[in-house]
Protein backbone atom coordinates (compact mmCIF):
# COMPACT_ATOMS: atom_id res chain seq x y z
CA UNK A 1 0.00 0.00 0.00
CA UNK A 2 1.20 3.18 -0.97
CA UNK A 3 2.41 5.26 1.85
CA UNK A 4 0.71 8.76 2.59
CA UNK A 5 3.91 11.70 2.40
CA UNK A 6 3.87 13.42 5.57
CA UNK A 7 4.07 16.94 5.63
CA UNK A 8 2.07 16.88 2.36
CA UNK A 9 0.17 19.85 1.11
CA UNK A 10 -3.79 19.56 3.01
CA UNK A 11 -6.22 21.32 1.12
CA UNK A 12 -8.30 23.81 3.06
CA UNK A 13 -12.02 23.45 3.41
CA UNK A 14 -13.18 25.98 0.80
CA UNK A 15 -15.50 28.75 2.75
CA UNK A 16 -17.84 30.21 -0.09
CA UNK A 17 -17.12 33.60 -0.87
CA UNK A 18 -19.57 36.31 0.70
CA UNK A 19 -21.91 37.40 -1.56
CA UNK A 20 -21.94 40.33 -3.78
CA UNK A 21 -24.36 43.24 -2.80
CA UNK A 22 -23.89 45.88 -4.90
CA UNK A 23 -23.53 49.49 -3.57
CA UNK A 24 -26.79 52.27 -4.22
CA UNK A 25 -25.22 54.60 -6.96
CA UNK A 26 -25.78 57.38 -3.56
CA UNK A 27 -22.62 55.18 -1.86
CA UNK A 28 -21.00 55.75 -4.78
CA UNK A 29 -21.06 59.74 -5.31
CA UNK A 30 -20.54 59.93 -2.34
CA UNK A 31 -17.10 58.27 -2.62
CA UNK A 32 -15.74 59.26 -5.71
CA UNK A 33 -17.39 62.88 -5.45
CA UNK A 34 -14.93 64.41 -2.57
CA UNK A 35 -15.77 68.09 -2.23
CA UNK A 36 -13.56 70.59 -2.28
CA UNK A 37 -13.76 74.86 -2.34
CA UNK A 38 -13.25 74.59 -6.07
CA UNK A 39 -16.38 72.39 -6.95
CA UNK A 40 -18.12 73.68 -3.82
CA UNK A 41 -17.53 77.33 -5.78
CA UNK A 42 -18.53 75.97 -9.39
CA UNK A 43 -21.65 74.65 -7.48
CA UNK A 44 -22.75 77.76 -5.72
CA UNK A 45 -22.47 79.28 -9.30
CA UNK A 46 -24.19 76.73 -11.21
CA UNK A 47 -27.32 77.18 -9.03
CA UNK A 48 -27.22 81.09 -8.55
CA UNK A 49 -26.52 80.77 -4.22
CA UNK A 50 -29.95 78.87 -4.14
CA UNK A 51 -29.88 77.40 -0.44
CA UNK A 52 -29.66 73.56 0.14
CA UNK A 53 -32.94 71.78 0.34
CA UNK A 54 -32.03 70.93 3.55
CA UNK A 55 -31.64 75.04 4.67
CA UNK A 56 -35.29 75.77 2.93
CA UNK A 57 -36.92 72.52 4.55
CA UNK A 58 -35.74 73.87 8.14
CA UNK A 59 -37.13 77.25 7.83
CA UNK A 60 -40.46 76.10 6.44
CA UNK A 61 -40.50 73.85 9.55
CA UNK A 62 -39.60 76.88 11.44
CA UNK A 63 -42.09 79.56 10.10
CA UNK A 64 -45.07 76.26 9.99
CA UNK A 65 -44.15 75.37 13.23
CA UNK A 66 -43.71 77.53 16.84
CA UNK A 67 -43.71 80.67 15.07
CA UNK A 68 -46.84 80.47 13.57
CA UNK A 69 -48.71 78.38 16.60
CA UNK A 70 -47.09 82.08 18.93
CA UNK A 71 -48.89 83.63 15.40
CA UNK A 72 -52.28 82.27 15.82
CA UNK A 73 -52.39 82.56 19.88
CA UNK A 74 -50.90 85.94 20.47
CA UNK A 75 -52.25 89.22 21.01
CA UNK A 76 -52.15 91.83 17.97
CA UNK A 77 -48.47 92.90 19.62
CA UNK A 78 -47.25 89.50 19.58
CA UNK A 79 -48.69 89.13 15.55
CA UNK A 80 -46.65 92.09 14.73
CA UNK A 81 -43.69 90.78 16.54
CA UNK A 82 -43.74 87.32 14.49
CA UNK A 83 -44.64 88.84 11.09
CA UNK A 84 -41.65 91.16 11.21
CA UNK A 85 -39.99 88.10 12.10
CA UNK A 86 -41.05 86.29 9.08
CA UNK A 87 -39.79 89.61 7.05
CA UNK A 88 -36.63 89.39 8.20
CA UNK A 89 -35.93 85.64 7.56
CA UNK A 90 -37.07 85.85 4.36
CA UNK A 91 -34.30 89.09 3.54
CA UNK A 92 -31.78 87.17 6.22
CA UNK A 93 -32.68 84.46 3.44
CA UNK A 94 -31.62 86.26 0.29
CA UNK A 95 -28.98 87.90 2.59
CA UNK A 96 -27.12 84.86 2.51
CA UNK A 97 -28.33 83.51 -0.98
CA UNK A 98 -26.75 86.88 -1.93
CA UNK A 99 -22.93 85.98 0.16
CA UNK A 100 -22.67 82.60 -0.84
CA UNK A 101 -23.11 83.51 -4.51
CA UNK A 102 -20.36 86.77 -4.35
CA UNK A 103 -18.01 84.46 -2.28
CA UNK A 104 -17.73 81.48 -4.77
CA UNK A 105 -17.24 84.34 -7.71
CA UNK A 106 -14.38 86.44 -5.67
CA UNK A 107 -12.72 83.18 -5.06
CA UNK A 108 -13.10 81.41 -8.40
CA UNK A 109 -11.69 85.04 -9.69
CA UNK A 110 -8.79 84.94 -7.79
CA UNK A 111 -10.16 88.49 -5.39
CA UNK A 112 -9.86 86.78 -2.22
CA UNK A 113 -6.74 87.31 -0.19
CA UNK A 114 -4.67 84.86 1.26
CA UNK A 115 -4.78 86.31 4.38
CA UNK A 116 -8.12 85.07 4.28
CA UNK A 117 -8.30 81.94 2.89
CA UNK A 118 -4.80 80.64 4.34
CA UNK A 119 -6.40 81.82 8.03
CA UNK A 120 -8.21 79.16 10.32
CA UNK A 121 -11.67 81.57 9.88
CA UNK A 122 -11.38 82.31 6.06
CA UNK A 123 -10.88 78.33 5.98
CA UNK A 124 -14.23 77.78 8.22
CA UNK A 125 -16.37 80.42 6.52
CA UNK A 126 -15.42 78.87 3.02
CA UNK A 127 -16.07 75.70 4.26
CA UNK A 128 -19.98 76.64 5.51
CA UNK A 129 -20.61 78.81 2.86
CA UNK A 130 -19.42 76.52 -0.15
CA UNK A 131 -21.33 73.43 1.28
CA UNK A 132 -24.37 72.44 0.03
CA UNK A 133 -25.61 71.76 3.77
CA UNK A 134 -27.72 73.60 6.85
CA UNK A 135 -25.44 76.45 8.19
CA UNK A 136 -28.40 79.32 9.05
CA UNK A 137 -28.82 79.18 12.86
CA UNK A 138 -31.62 81.81 14.94
CA UNK A 139 -30.02 83.52 17.24
CA UNK A 140 -31.50 83.03 20.74
CA UNK A 141 -31.11 85.37 23.84
CA UNK A 142 -29.38 84.55 27.01
CA UNK A 143 -31.13 82.07 29.46
CA UNK A 144 -33.25 84.85 31.57
CA UNK A 145 -33.02 87.39 29.26
CA UNK A 146 -36.22 88.96 27.21
CA UNK A 147 -34.50 90.99 24.63
CA UNK A 148 -31.16 91.25 22.78
CA UNK A 149 -29.09 92.24 20.10
CA UNK A 150 -30.07 90.03 16.44
CA UNK A 151 -32.95 88.52 18.50
CA UNK A 152 -34.26 85.48 16.18
CA UNK A 153 -32.03 86.77 13.76
CA UNK A 154 -30.76 84.30 11.20
CA UNK A 155 -26.70 83.84 11.01
CA UNK A 156 -24.41 80.88 11.27
CA UNK A 157 -22.23 79.18 14.27
CA UNK A 158 -18.26 80.04 14.25
CA UNK A 159 -15.14 78.81 16.04
CA UNK A 160 -14.75 81.05 19.04
CA UNK A 161 -11.33 82.34 17.92
CA UNK A 162 -11.26 85.50 20.14
CA UNK A 163 -11.93 83.25 22.92
CA UNK A 164 -9.43 81.11 22.32
CA UNK A 165 -6.60 82.95 21.48
CA UNK A 166 -7.07 84.42 24.83
CA UNK A 167 -7.22 81.23 26.40
CA UNK A 168 -4.02 80.38 24.74
CA UNK A 169 -2.78 83.44 25.86
CA UNK A 170 -4.06 83.07 29.50
CA UNK A 171 -2.45 79.48 29.18
CA UNK A 172 1.05 80.40 28.04
CA UNK A 173 0.57 82.59 31.20
CA UNK A 174 0.26 79.81 33.34
CA UNK A 175 2.85 77.32 31.92
CA UNK A 176 5.40 80.29 32.75
CA UNK A 177 4.81 80.11 36.44
CA UNK A 178 4.77 76.46 36.69
CA UNK A 179 8.12 76.36 34.88
CA UNK A 180 8.96 79.17 37.78
CA UNK A 181 7.55 77.72 40.43
CA UNK A 182 9.07 74.22 39.45
CA UNK A 183 12.47 76.36 39.81
CA UNK A 184 11.89 77.56 43.24
CA UNK A 185 10.09 73.77 44.88
CA UNK A 186 13.89 72.42 43.41
CA UNK A 187 15.74 75.28 44.81
CA UNK A 188 13.81 75.00 48.69
CA UNK A 189 12.28 78.59 47.96
CA UNK A 190 8.65 77.49 48.17
CA UNK A 191 7.62 74.73 51.05
CA UNK A 192 3.75 74.85 50.99
CA UNK A 193 3.12 71.34 50.56
CA UNK A 194 2.95 71.43 46.62
CA UNK A 195 -0.92 73.45 47.46
CA UNK A 196 0.48 76.45 44.31
CA UNK A 197 1.59 73.81 42.43
CA UNK A 198 -2.17 72.00 42.37
CA UNK A 199 -3.76 75.41 41.77
CA UNK A 200 -1.47 75.96 38.43
CA UNK A 201 -2.02 72.34 36.93
CA UNK A 202 -5.68 72.64 37.73
CA UNK A 203 -6.06 76.12 35.92
CA UNK A 204 -3.60 74.22 32.79
CA UNK A 205 -6.10 71.63 32.52
CA UNK A 206 -8.55 73.74 32.34
CA UNK A 207 -7.47 76.46 29.63
CA UNK A 208 -6.53 72.99 27.62
CA UNK A 209 -10.28 71.98 27.87
CA UNK A 210 -11.23 75.30 26.96
CA UNK A 211 -8.63 75.06 23.40
CA UNK A 212 -9.76 71.71 22.35
CA UNK A 213 -13.63 72.07 22.54
CA UNK A 214 -13.67 73.90 19.92
CA UNK A 215 -15.93 76.67 21.29
CA UNK A 216 -18.30 78.13 18.94
CA UNK A 217 -20.18 81.44 18.49
CA UNK A 218 -23.06 82.82 16.73
CA UNK A 219 -22.72 85.51 14.23
CA UNK A 220 -24.47 87.62 11.92
CA UNK A 221 -24.61 87.85 8.51
CA UNK A 222 -23.58 91.24 8.32
CA UNK A 223 -19.89 90.50 10.33
CA UNK A 224 -19.47 87.41 7.64
CA UNK A 225 -19.39 90.02 4.76
CA UNK A 226 -16.71 91.76 6.77
CA UNK A 227 -15.07 89.32 7.43
CA UNK A 228 -14.24 87.98 4.02
CA UNK A 229 -10.52 89.90 2.94
CA UNK A 230 -10.34 90.60 -0.67
CA UNK A 231 -6.92 91.49 -2.38
CA UNK A 232 -6.46 94.86 -2.24
CA UNK A 233 -5.65 95.63 -6.18
CA UNK A 234 -5.77 99.32 -5.70
CA UNK A 235 -3.03 99.07 -3.58
CA UNK A 236 -0.66 97.44 -5.66
CA UNK A 237 -2.15 99.59 -8.45
CA UNK A 238 -0.56 102.87 -6.42
CA UNK A 239 2.70 101.08 -6.01
CA UNK A 240 2.95 100.09 -9.95
CA UNK A 241 2.08 103.63 -10.33
CA UNK A 242 5.02 105.02 -8.24
CA UNK A 243 6.97 102.40 -9.66
CA UNK A 244 6.51 103.90 -13.28
CA UNK A 245 7.03 107.05 -12.52
CA UNK A 246 10.16 106.54 -10.25
CA UNK A 247 11.95 104.52 -12.86
CA UNK A 248 10.80 107.38 -15.62
CA UNK A 249 12.53 109.78 -13.13
CA UNK A 250 16.15 107.77 -13.00
CA UNK A 251 15.62 107.05 -17.09
CA UNK A 252 15.25 111.07 -17.21
CA UNK A 253 18.42 111.76 -15.16
CA UNK A 254 21.42 112.71 -17.51
CA UNK A 255 24.87 112.01 -15.90
CA UNK A 256 25.61 115.87 -15.42
CA UNK A 257 22.36 116.20 -13.39
CA UNK A 258 23.43 116.28 -9.46
CA UNK A 259 19.55 114.93 -8.51
CA UNK A 260 19.38 111.62 -6.84
CA UNK A 261 16.83 109.13 -5.04
CA UNK A 262 14.73 111.47 -2.86
CA UNK A 263 14.85 108.55 0.13
CA UNK A 264 12.63 111.06 2.54
CA UNK A 265 10.16 111.58 -0.07
CA UNK A 266 9.52 108.53 -1.11
CA UNK A 267 9.54 107.02 2.30
CA UNK A 268 7.11 109.59 2.82
CA UNK A 269 4.60 108.51 -0.40
CA UNK A 270 5.05 105.00 1.06
CA UNK A 271 3.54 105.76 4.13
CA UNK A 272 0.72 108.30 3.09
CA UNK A 273 -0.02 107.20 -0.03
CA UNK A 274 0.30 103.00 -0.04
CA UNK A 275 0.94 102.09 3.61
CA UNK A 276 -1.75 104.90 4.76
CA UNK A 277 -4.87 103.41 2.39
CA UNK A 278 -3.93 100.23 1.42
CA UNK A 279 -5.63 96.99 3.54
CA UNK A 280 -2.17 95.84 5.93
CA UNK A 281 -3.50 91.58 5.58
CA UNK A 282 -3.60 92.25 1.88
CA UNK A 283 -0.39 93.34 2.07
CA UNK A 284 1.65 91.32 3.82
CA UNK A 285 0.28 88.27 2.02
CA UNK A 286 -1.35 88.97 -1.16
CA UNK A 287 0.83 90.00 -3.98
CA UNK A 288 1.70 93.80 -4.59
CA UNK A 289 5.71 93.62 -6.37
CA UNK A 290 5.78 91.74 -9.92
CA UNK A 291 7.92 88.74 -9.50
CA UNK A 292 7.73 85.06 -8.99
CA UNK A 293 9.55 82.55 -6.49
CA UNK A 294 11.54 79.78 -7.29
CA UNK A 295 8.61 77.29 -7.09
CA UNK A 296 6.45 79.63 -9.26
CA UNK A 297 4.16 81.16 -6.76
CA UNK A 298 3.78 85.34 -7.13
CA UNK A 299 6.21 86.53 -4.44
CA UNK A 300 4.65 88.63 -1.45
CA UNK A 301 5.91 90.18 1.48
CA UNK A 302 5.36 87.09 3.49
CA UNK A 303 6.54 85.22 1.16
CA UNK A 304 9.85 87.23 0.94
CA UNK A 305 10.14 87.51 4.81
CA UNK A 306 10.18 83.82 5.00
CA UNK A 307 13.06 83.58 2.57
CA UNK A 308 15.28 86.37 3.87
CA UNK A 309 14.67 84.74 7.50
CA UNK A 310 15.64 81.27 5.54
CA UNK A 311 18.53 82.87 3.58
CA UNK A 312 17.06 81.15 0.70
CA UNK A 313 19.28 83.35 -1.42
CA UNK A 314 22.91 82.61 0.85
CA UNK A 315 22.37 78.95 1.09
CA UNK A 316 20.99 78.67 4.24
CA UNK A 317 21.05 80.93 7.43
CA UNK A 318 21.52 80.50 11.14
CA UNK A 319 20.04 81.44 14.48
CA UNK A 320 23.70 83.14 15.20
CA UNK A 321 23.14 84.89 11.45
CA UNK A 322 20.80 87.40 13.88
CA UNK A 323 22.88 87.58 16.41
CA UNK A 324 20.61 85.11 18.48
CA UNK A 325 22.70 82.93 21.59
CA UNK A 326 21.35 79.45 22.41
CA UNK A 327 20.42 81.45 25.92
CA UNK A 328 18.01 83.63 23.95
CA UNK A 329 16.69 81.14 21.63
CA UNK A 330 15.59 78.75 24.64
CA UNK A 331 13.05 76.41 22.96
CA UNK A 332 12.56 78.64 19.31
CA UNK A 333 15.20 75.90 17.41
CA UNK A 334 12.75 73.08 16.83
CA UNK A 335 15.14 70.72 16.12
CA UNK A 336 17.84 72.25 17.72
CA UNK A 337 19.82 72.27 14.87
CA UNK A 338 20.61 75.78 14.70
CA UNK A 339 19.74 76.36 11.18
CA UNK A 340 16.72 77.82 10.53
CA UNK A 341 14.32 75.67 8.05
CA UNK A 342 10.89 76.29 7.13
CA UNK A 343 8.56 76.01 9.95
CA UNK A 344 11.12 77.93 12.29
CA UNK A 345 11.03 80.54 9.69
CA UNK A 346 7.07 80.75 9.86
CA UNK A 347 7.16 80.91 13.31
CA UNK A 348 9.39 84.12 13.29
CA UNK A 349 7.54 85.38 10.53
CA UNK A 350 3.91 84.98 12.34
CA UNK A 351 5.96 86.88 15.37
CA UNK A 352 6.37 89.61 13.18
CA UNK A 353 3.67 90.26 11.17
CA UNK A 354 1.55 89.74 14.59
CA UNK A 355 3.33 92.88 15.54
CA UNK A 356 1.11 95.93 13.57
CA UNK A 357 4.30 98.43 14.53
CA UNK A 358 6.94 96.16 13.85
CA UNK A 359 4.94 94.95 10.23
CA UNK A 360 4.68 98.16 9.15
CA UNK A 361 7.93 99.72 9.73
CA UNK A 362 9.01 96.52 7.50
CA UNK A 363 6.65 97.19 4.78
CA UNK A 364 7.66 100.24 4.22
CA UNK A 365 10.87 99.71 3.75
CA UNK A 366 10.30 96.60 1.69
CA UNK A 367 8.53 99.14 -0.55
CA UNK A 368 10.67 102.22 -0.35
CA UNK A 369 13.67 99.62 -1.50
CA UNK A 370 11.60 98.25 -4.31
CA UNK A 371 11.29 101.93 -5.46
CA UNK A 372 14.80 102.52 -5.03
CA UNK A 373 15.76 99.23 -6.80
CA UNK A 374 13.37 100.86 -10.14
CA UNK A 375 14.89 103.98 -10.11
CA UNK A 376 18.44 102.59 -10.25
CA UNK A 377 17.40 100.54 -13.17
CA UNK A 378 16.58 103.37 -14.72
CA UNK A 379 19.48 105.25 -13.78
CA UNK A 380 21.13 102.26 -15.74
CA UNK A 381 19.02 102.41 -18.76
CA UNK A 382 19.42 105.99 -18.87
CA UNK A 383 20.66 107.53 -22.38
CA UNK A 384 23.97 109.71 -22.69
CA UNK A 385 24.82 112.87 -22.18
CA UNK A 386 24.53 115.09 -25.36
CA UNK A 387 27.55 117.10 -24.55
CA UNK A 388 30.54 114.66 -25.08
CA UNK A 389 32.87 115.55 -22.77
CA UNK A 390 35.88 114.18 -24.48
CA UNK A 391 35.84 117.53 -27.34
CA UNK A 392 35.91 119.87 -24.78
CA UNK A 393 32.20 119.26 -23.52
CA UNK A 394 32.04 120.83 -19.84
CA UNK A 395 33.29 124.32 -21.38
CA UNK A 396 30.54 124.23 -23.90
CA UNK A 397 28.03 123.59 -21.60
CA UNK A 398 28.68 126.24 -19.50
CA UNK A 399 28.37 128.52 -22.07
CA UNK A 400 25.51 127.28 -23.09
CA UNK A 401 24.15 127.55 -19.69
CA UNK A 402 24.98 130.92 -19.78
CA UNK A 403 22.93 131.72 -22.52
CA UNK A 404 19.33 133.08 -22.05
CA UNK A 405 16.64 130.71 -23.25
CA UNK A 406 13.90 132.36 -25.56
CA UNK A 407 10.45 130.23 -26.19
CA UNK A 408 9.22 129.48 -29.08
CA UNK A 409 6.20 131.41 -30.07
CA UNK A 410 4.10 131.16 -33.09
CA UNK A 411 6.12 133.91 -34.93
CA UNK A 412 8.83 131.43 -34.65
CA UNK A 413 7.16 129.17 -37.14
CA UNK A 414 10.15 129.23 -39.70
CA UNK A 415 13.16 129.20 -37.20
CA UNK A 416 14.96 125.84 -36.37
CA UNK A 417 12.69 123.72 -32.92
CA UNK A 418 15.50 121.85 -32.59
CA UNK A 419 18.91 122.44 -31.08
CA UNK A 420 21.96 121.90 -33.48
CA UNK A 421 24.29 119.81 -31.52
CA UNK A 422 26.10 118.42 -34.82
CA UNK A 423 29.45 120.99 -33.43
CA UNK A 424 29.81 120.01 -30.40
Amino acid sequence: MPVEEQGGYQPQSMNPRPQYNPRSIEEIKQEVDVWDVDTGAQRVLDTNGELSQEEMNSMREELGGPMREEFIQGNPAIEEEKQKEASNMFAQKEQYKDLRLSLAQDYLDGNLSQAFMQSPQGEEIMNKLLRDEKQLVKNKCPEGEEDCEDKNSLGIMLTDYDLIGKTQTALETVNAQIQELTGLYNQGGVDDGGVQMDELVNKQKEYQALIESNPQKWSNLQKLVTSVVKVDKATANVIEDARTKIYKKGLDTLPEDKTGFNEEHTRQTVDNAIMGKGNLQSMIYDSMLPGFRKDGTPRTFYTDLKDYIMGVEEGGRTYSDFGITDEMLGQGDINADGIIDEQEAENIAQTLVNDEGLVREQLGDYFTQYLRSNYELGLSNRRESYIKEDVGGVDKRNKLNKLEYTPQVKSDKNKSKSLNTDWA
